[in-house]
């Protein structure tokens, strides 16, 4: 079964916003997903993206991810991926892990950002 795609984002303060992505996405929600992580680096912005809720990512998210990340850097773009979920997995596959900052979950990743741990990123706008 399918599930829907989402992508959730949320600020946090002046220059923070966490973007969740939820359910499979793919070449389908790629623009999408570059949409936003371009619009949000295009402010002087920190980010952490959340795949805790992902169901399926594939290499053209990885690549908008890691191009993200080149864009940014580790101290203004980090990614959620907890041990043995599925956007983990692949990441650690391909080797991307080594590349980009990638933690099991959100108290990691903002402390990694120096920021005051985000506990929840429910809320905000979400984005079909």
């Amino acid at each position: 079964m399918l599930s829907e795609a989402c992508i959730r984002v949320n600020r946090h303060g002046s220059n923070v916003w966490a973007v969740t992505l939820r359910g499979e996405h793919d070449v389908a929600t790629a623009p999408r997903v570059t949409e936003v992580l371009h619009d949000l680096l295009a402010e002087d912005t920190r980010i952490i993206v959340d795949l805790t809720s992902a169901s399926f990512i594939d290499s053209t998210i990885l690549k908008i991810l890691l191009e993200a990340h080149s864009f940014a850097g580790d101290e203004d773009l980090v990614i959620v991926a907890p041990d043995g979920c599925l956007p983990r997995r692949v990441i650690d596959l391909v080797g991307l892990s080594g590349e980009i900052s990638v933690h099991p979950d959100l108290v990691s990743a903002s402390a990694a950002l120096g920021l005051p741990t985000l506990a929840t990123v429910d809320g905000g706008s979400s984005l079909q």
